[in-house]
């Protein structure tokens, strides 16, 4: 049992943007020989949204004005 002056209940919105960006390089000697390598620039961004909606549970509620 819920027992309440005022009864509100609202969706919440969320909203989140991302940026990344990286890259490697690496080297080595083995075999009497220098390698070197590396890795092409990577970057990677975005958005998410979503909404969040709330509710009341099916029972018994009091809501009383003054």
């Amino acid at each position: 049992m819920l027992g309440t002056g005022t009864l509100n209940y609202n969706a919440i919105y969320n909203e989140a943007s991302y940026s990344a960006s990286g890259a490697g390089i690496s080297g080595g000697y083995g075999g009497g020989n220098w390698n070197v390598g590396g890795g092409l620039p990577i970057s990677q961004k975005g958005n998410s949204r979503s909404d969040n909606l709330s509710g009341v549970a099916q029972r018994t509620i009091i809501v009383r004005d003054g």
